[in-house]
């Protein structure tokens, strides 16, 4: 399913949801009134709320620097190769994930 995350909202929103295939899905941090409005336009769209505990957040640094917990990625991407790296991830084959690399 064609799919686009949101941290920007407003117009990038509205974009993001434009350039979706009718079975897309958008999923925004930042912006519930726009998602609201992608919904009543009929566009799959979720607001995703989450506010960062620090006692947790010191929990799960605990348990990554006793390597308690760990992510594996099995391939990274340059921007630029999301197409390549959606590719990879879609053929269902990978062992942990596909992560794009992006400059600030």
């Amino acid at each position: 399913m064609p799919a686009s995350a949101d941290a920007v909202g407003g117009d990038v929103l509205a974009q993001s949801a434009d350039v979706l295939s009718r079975n897309g899905r958008v999923v925004s941090i930042v912006d519930p009134d726009g998602v609201r409005g992608l919904n009543e336009r009929g566009v799959n769209a979720q607001f995703v709320f989450v506010r960062p505990e620090p006692t947790e957040l010191s929990t799960l640094a605990a348990m990554i620097e006793a390597r308690r917990l760990r992510t594996f990625v099995s391939a990274t991407f340059l921007l630029e190769e999301a197409p390549q790296a959606l590719e990879l991830s879609q053929a269902g084959h990978v062992r942990g994930k596909v992560a794009l690399l992006v400059s600030v």
